[in-house]
């Protein structure tokens, strides 16, 4: 087989399974645990609610609209009123109310979408029940300045934070400490029972972090839908059922293109798996966005000497400004070293990636869990014998 066919075969197998890890995160968005019985509301084998009640639903964060639809088509006729909190307008029927705000920095609209929902909020009865359907960006699109801070002093803050290369779980503690709204703000806004499901997008944080708590607090806990695990576990399984040994990596974290470059797979393995959330240090130039300087990291410091090919995507879509999911690459690409250099130091790899029809696609934000990264090589392929309990994890 000639280096560019095993390399195409190579990347043919790390897209599958990219595409796999992420199509398992349809059932968990599309709430099939969640069910109507004998007019309560159930998730799994258990009520969500000890009582009967009227029956609200909040949905919020980017996922905010499909939750939503997924929550109409699994409880139907028990849900009496609905707030969504998005970044677009996507009109639902009544009962149901949508609101959006900015992101990844507050606005003018966050301010009224928190108004408009803080109203919303306090109408409820304590004999009322609610549904919180939780997923990421939601910190921003849903504000109320603390006092002795402004809307443009929280934008810049917010901007600062993401600039520094700041994780998501502490760019979300520090947001709560400026706002009213945050770390359990919401709660405080209606007397009725809540349970919050979440789609969680902070790495291994609790889901609390997520959006900054609203609800939950930044320590909270209830019930978990995905995280960026669940798309791992997926992505593994495809591979093992390819033949691959996979070694299951620990949690993305840190500056992009410092991950990239040290990327490893252990000898005895042929296969990487990981997921969570890089980021990047800034000022930005360019377009461009995390996964993409991370496959440009690796790309810069491989000496595989073996085919080989990587994959690297956000489940929301859009990574950074890059109008792309991520970006992947093999070993038979042909790299121009000092375009890529530039690229990665204005943070404008975008271009440099679309040069080469190298971009991962845009995919519908239906489950924002973080990223996921996978690299496979050709050496030890299709070993039948061993045993899938063998896999070790970093």
């Amino acid at each position: 087989m000639t280096h560019e066919r095993s390399s195409s075969r190579l990347l043919d197998h790390a897209l599958s399974a990219w595409d796999y890890g992420f199509e398992a995160l349809k059932q968990c968005s599309a709430l099939s645990q969640l069910d109507a019985k004998d007019g309560r509301a159930y998730f799994g084998d258990e009520p969500l609610f000890a009582n009967h009640g009227r029956l609200h639903v909040l949905a919020m964060g980017k996922c905010a609209h499909h939750l939503a639809r997924a929550a109409i088509d699994r409880l139907g006729h028990l849900i009496v009123g609905g707030f969504v909190v998005s970044q677009a307008d996507q009109r639902l029927k009544p009962p149901w109310i949508q609101s959006h705000g900015g992101h990844p920095s507050p606005n003018g609209k966050s301010v009224k979408t928190a108004e408009k929902l803080c109203h919303w909020l306090e109408a409820l009865k304590p004999s009322d029940q609610l549904i919180i359907l939780m997923s990421g960006g939601a910190s921003a699109m849903v504000e109320r300045p603390a006092p002795g801070w402004s809307l443009d002093e929280l934008a810049r803050a917010r901007m600062d934070d993401l600039s520094a290369g700041m994780p998501v779980d502490r760019i979300n503690h520090r947001a709560a400490a400026r706002s009213q709204t945050k770390n359990g703000g919401l709660a405080r806004r209606t007397a009725c029972p809540w349970r919050q499901l979440t789609i969680n997008d902070v790495g291994d944080g609790v889901d609390g972090l997520v959006s900054s708590g609203p609800f939950l607090g930044l320590c909270g806990r209830d019930i978990t839908l995905a995280n960026h695990r669940t798309a791992a576990v997926h992505a593994i399984y495809c591979l093992e059922r390819q033949g691959y040994r996979v070694w299951s990596g620990p949690t993305l974290y840190g500056e992009a293109r410092q991950v990239g470059a040290k990327l490893h797979v252990p000898d005895g393995y042929d296969a990487l798996v990981q997921s969570g959330e890089t980021t990047v240090r800034g000022p930005y130039h360019g377009m461009g966005g995390r996964n993409l300087e991370l496959v440009g990291g690796w790309i810069e410091a491989s000496k595989q000497t073996t085919d080989w090919a990587i994959v690297s995507g956000s489940s929301d879509g859009f990574d950074g400004n890059s109008q792309a999911a991520g970006a992947y690459w093999t070993s038979a690409d042909s790299v121009d070293h000092r375009a890529l250099a530039l690229a990665m130091a204005e943070h404008n790899t975008a271009p440099w990636f679309q040069s080469a029809d190298r971009l991962l696609k845009k995919k519908a934000s239906i489950s924002h869990v973080g990223d996921l990264l996978i690299l496979v090589r050709a050496e030890n392929r299709f070993h039948d014998s061993w045993p899938i309990a063998n896999r070790r994890s970093g």
